[in-house]
């Protein structure tokens, strides 16, 4: 209006765009491997406008945290999903959320809303699995039947290998205990997996114990009380049991028996022991000749 009363008029319409909320996010996979990546994070509800809020372009970006509390923009992550593989080597529980955002006609961020929830990755605890054996030792004889057997429990599968110097045997189940016979060095792989998909391995070397030599030497005919010299060839950490006619007569270290109480024809018996608990055994018979009487003229 001006002094002689002359009206113009003029008006224009501003636009309000506004948020209404900034949608919901969800993973099928809540917990992962330690040094994993993230899976799949899909979207369940798109941000939406409020009913009065003018046309307007909603972008994404997305975000993580380890406390809920300081949180990091995950980079070059603008679409509604955050693709699986995008944040690695995950160690540690690790939040995601996804945030919705408007813009005004300068370019400025009008305003910013977040997923109505997190998404929460827990990373399962590692498992270090064990082996033990049944005779407390990994040290074992030729052909012997051993139970291996672990204690880590609660395993959705175990995987057992033994392998025995020129082939490998595998068995997957539930089980953990699997049984082998040992022929040669080598040794005993378990292969677990859990719940969640993670697997952890062990291997256990197996160790044969070495051959003891079994080579006797002993006469084959004496007099009655003559010394005798009963011996095997030594094979270092053996134990050598010498029984004569059934009856023990000297247990140690040493692979020799001197004797002088053979009166009559007997069987020696030499066992031999070593650490691991194998046992072999050799004998002889050694024959007594006796005059009874020298006769009459």
């Amino acid at each position: 209006t001006n002094s002689a009363g002359c009206v113009e008029t003029v008006s224009t319409t501003i636009d309000v765009i506004d948020l209404k909320n900034g949608g919901d996010i969800t993973s099928t996979i809540g917990t992962i491997c330690s040094g994993d990546s993230n899976p799949l994070i899909s979207n369940s509800a798109s941000a939406t406008l409020e009913a009065y809020s003018a046309t307007a372009t909603i972008t994404y970006f997305w975000e993580q945290s380890y406390d809920t509390v300081s949180w990091t923009t995950i980079a070059l992550q603008t679409g509604v999903n955050l693709s699986a593989g995008e944040v690695t080597n995950i160690t540690s529980t690790t939040y995601f959320r996804r945030a919705a955002q408007i813009e005004d006609e300068d370019g400025d961020i009008c305003e910013t809303l977040y997923s109505s929830s997190n998404v929460t990755i827990n990373v399962e605890a590692e498992v270090t699995p064990t082996i033990t054996s049944s005779t407390g030792s990994f040290i074992f004889c030729t052909n012997s039947s051993v139970t291996f057997s672990t204690p880590t429990a609660g395993m959705s599968t175990y995987t057992w290998t033994y392998f025995n110097g020129t082939s490998t045997v595998s068995s997957t189940g539930a089980g953990t205990s699997t049984n082998v016979t040992i022929v040669s060095n080598g040794y005993i792989d378990l292969e677990v997996e859990t719940a969640a998909g993670c697997k952890y391995s062990v291997r256990q070397a197996i160790t044969v114990a070495p051959a003891i030599n079994t080579t006797l030497t002993a006469p084959t005919t004496i007099c009655p009380s003559e010394s005798t010299v009963i011996s095997v060839v030594p094979t270092a950490g053996v134990t050598y049991t010498f029984y004569i006619a059934g009856a023990q007569v000297q247990e140690s270290l040493s692979a020799t028996l001197t004797t002088t109480g053979i009166t009559r024809t007997s069987s020696v018996v030499v066992q031999m022991t070593n650490s691991a608990g194998c046992v072999e055994t050799v004998s002889t018979t050694i024959d007594v000749i006796d005059l009874k009487n020298g006769g009459d003229i």
